[in-house]
Formats: structure tokens, sequence, C-alpha cells
């Protein structure tokens, strides 16, 4: 099952050998194409809200970006719903929103009948107080074969159709509530009663109350690798050391580095990587002895982000940027690990150009946020994120555009005088690669956030 934040919906539920196909600029280095699900599809849901809108009962997605392509991104409106984060509680995943004034905690799941081989997927739902009724989507494009509940079975919960989209709707209350939405496919001539799926449900414990695991759970990364730092001559005019790294590890990891940061004590830093890693490195501060023999430890501190570009430490928080949020990584129980990767923003417009990186993080005296984001190379763009120097203010709830015109800004340096450095590969108005075949060209912008 996958959960797509902007809209807070399930955008769909499958099984197969595989999972998805790894076809991508990032998994294996092709432009133009896009992982896609491997194996059978059992519910989908199409762009758009998986909550009704709080204030007018309404599906309809007409409160966010569209795109020249006539699409529409970003987030939905605050006073509608809100992403909060990613519980991680050993192998168990809680999604956190809030739809209205109403908290919301997910956790996704699959249950199997010893009579059926096809699979049930469930969603156990805890919400808070509820001033008014509220809908939300189970699944669109409704089948005929398929079936859909709720554990327990006399819940005050309610299905009906909307716009062809199975809906469930939930009573306003003041008492917190809790309980599982399901839905399968029907198998020609196997029955599969309410009860015996009702009491699978509640063998594996998919009806337990989520507050169990939103305060850090086991570690998933137990083990930590240490390194050895190559020293190299220091007698020129720059002494350089390199720090290795573990290249072979137990989780067969890639490492392409693309941020750092120091935590205060000098001691460690902060690095994040391409494919979604965020690792720290302890032992930095036995460098500082002329020919010591230094070896680092490695420690894996989150993973699954969405292209992870820039890391900084602000007030002992470690921020994140990535192509679809700026994330913070909390520890609930000390353990080092990542137990809530907390939504501080998720403003990006998001499209499926594999191009639009999100660049660097920087912070300013205010405590607001910088990054730079990349455009379709030098196609028109289909947001108005696409090619930008964008600020994030200081608690997150608000996104502004300092600078346009961007092709691939490779991160923003923040100047003490109030002015950015933004270097760009091939801007939009630079020549690409001459047939000479010399490198392409490079572009380098300076701007101030008074003039824009």
């Amino acid at each position: 099952m996958v959960f797509e934040h902007d809209t807070l919906r399930w955008a769909a539920g499958w099984t197969g050998n595989g999972f998805i196909d790894w076809n991508g600029i990032h998994f294996n280095g092709k432009h133009q194409v896009h992982p896609r699900m491997v194996g059978e599809v059992y519910f989908r849901n199409p762009t758009g809200p998986g909550w009704a809108d709080p204030e007018t009962g309404s599906l309809a997605d007409d409160q966010r970006v569209i795109g020249r392509d006539g699409r529409k991104y970003g987030p939905l409106a605050r006073m509608w719903g809100k992403y909060r984060g990613l519980y991680h509680y050993g192998d168990q995943a809680i999604v956190s929103y809030r739809v209205g004034s109403t908290d919301v905690l997910e956790h996704p799941g699959v249950v199997f009948l010893e009579s059926s081989p096809k699979p049930i997927f469930t969603r156990t739902m805890q919400l808070g107080r509820r001033e008014k009724e509220m809908t939300f989507v189970v699944a669109s494009e409704w089948q005929p074969s398929a079936s859909a509940g709720v554990v327990p079975q006399d819940s005050a919960c309610t299905f009906k159709t909307i716009d062809n989209h199975l809906c469930l709707n939930v009573p306003a209350g003041e008492e917190p509530l809790r309980f599982v939405v399901w839905t399968t496919l029907r198998v020609a001539g196997q029955t599969r009663t309410l009860d015996a799926i009702e009491s699978a449900i509640r063998a594996k414990k998919l009806d337990r109350d989520l507050d169990d695991f939103i305060h850090g759970g086991p570690p998933r990364w137990p083990q930590k690798l240490t390194t050895k730092v190559e020293r190299r001559p220091s007698n020129g005019p720059f002494a350089i050391d390199v720090l290795t790294h573990p290249e072979q590890n137990p989780w067969l990891a890639q490492l392409r580095f693309t941020g750092l940061d120091f935590l205060p004590g000098g001691d460690a830093m902060v690095v994040s990587a391409w494919d979604g890693d965020v690792w720290l490195v302890s032992g930095l501060s036995r460098m500082d002895v002329a020919g010591a023999d230094v070896e680092l430890t490695w420690q894996r501190i989150a993973s699954g982000l969405f292209q992870p570009l820039g890391i900084k430490v602000v007030n002992g928080k470690i921020f994140v940027t990535c192509r679809d949020q700026l994330v913070i990584l909390h520890d609930l129980n000390g353990d080092g690990e990542t137990d809530f990767y907390e939504c501080f923003n998720s403003d990006h417009q998001v499209t499926e150009h594999f191009h639009e990186f999100a660049m660097g993080l920087q912070t300013d005296s205010q405590g607001s946020f910088y990054y730079a984001k990349s455009a379709r190379h030098a196609l028109p763009a289909v947001v108005p994120h696409h090619g930008t120097l964008l600020r994030i203010s200081p608690d997150g709830s608000k996104t502004d555009i300092l600078a346009t015109g961007f092709r691939a800004a490779n991160g923003v340096c923040l100047n003490d005088d109030g002015t950015f450095v933004v270097t760009d590969q091939e801007g939009h108005w630079n020549p690409k690669t001459g047939s000479t075949g010399s490198p392409p060209a490079s572009s380098m912008a300076t701007c101030s956030a008074t003039t824009m």
C-alpha cells in the first residue's frame, strides 16, 4: 500500500513478486521513465483528495495549484488537511495527519484467510475529537467484484458512494474513535464471512491502540559499522584526508552522498544520501591529532526519504530537504535511530519530471530555511516552483519564491549581507554542450531577497 501525503489518500494496494520495476534515473539511470507497480492491483485511488473537505463535504480537488498541463499539484489547503509525518516502530508504519481540526493516525495492514488466496487490505484508523461528520475515500473505480467492511461490525461508521468513490462516513463525537476498514476482491466459489474476516483482523491485532507505536520502537538497523580514515600528506598547501564510507553494508545501501552538517562538539556529523538514507558519523575529533590512526563509526539513523539532497542541524534538530518535503528527524527513545519523520513543510510542488531535484539547505538569522529547486531541463515550467530559489518561514507554514529561471540549481549559499549565490548547470539562457565535446557550460547567479 502506498500513501500520498499531498492529498492524504492511499493511492493503491497491490501484491506481487518484485514490488516495483525499479526503472528511473534514481535506480538504473534511465530518463523519462518512472517505477511502476508489479503485480495485481486490488484497489486504486486516482489523484484527488483522500478526505472530503471538512467544511463542505466535497471531494472536488479545487484548491490546489493547477499546472500548465492542467493537473493539480502540491498539498491540500491547510484548513482542509495537513500531513504531520510518519512513525516507525520496527517494521510497522503509522501515518499521522490532521483533517480540519481532527487528528488522525493510520496503520496499513494485510491479512489472509486459509480459505482464500486473495489478500484483505486493512486500514486501522484512530481519530480524535470530531466537530462534525467526516468522510474519507476507501476506494475509487469501485468494482462489482470487490467488497469492503468495518471492524467492529457494529461501528457507527457507514459506507456511501460519491461519484464512483466508495467512501466511509465517520460520525461526529467528543471521544476518540478507533476502527479497521478493509477491502478485498471476491473469489468465485469461495465464501468469506464478515465474522471470519473480523476474527482474522483481531487475531493479527490490527485493531490495537496505535498510541503504542508512537513513542519509539526497537532498532531497525542495530549494526554500527566502522571504517578507517585514509591520511594523506599534509606538507602541501592543503591537507586532505579521505573519510572512507561503508560501501559494503548489511542493507546493500548505496552511499551516494548529497549533504552534510556537523553536530555540536565537532566529533560527529550527519550525512544524507540520494537513495533516501541519513547516517551519523562519529569519531571526527581524533583527526585533530597529527598522525593518529582514526576509526569512524557509521550508524544508519533514517531511511526511506524521497531523494534527500540537503541537511542542516538547527538547535539540535536534524532537518533534511527532500523532493517532497522538509522533514525533521526525531529519535523518541534515545537509541540514535529516527522514530518519527516529522513533516515541517510540504509545500513542494512535485511533478513526475525526473529532473526537479530539491538542492541544499541553509538558514538565516531569523530562522528561515532556503533551498533551490531544479527545472525541467530547459523546458517551460509546469508549476511555479520549477527552477526557483525558495524560502520557508521559521514555523514552516509558508513558502516564498525568491528567484526563478534556474535549470539545475546545485544548492544555495547564503551571504551575511542578505544575498545568495546559486550555482546552475546549463542555465536556461546558456548554450548547451558544443559539438566539440567540451564540458557543459555552467552559470552562477547572485540574487538578493530584497530585490526579488
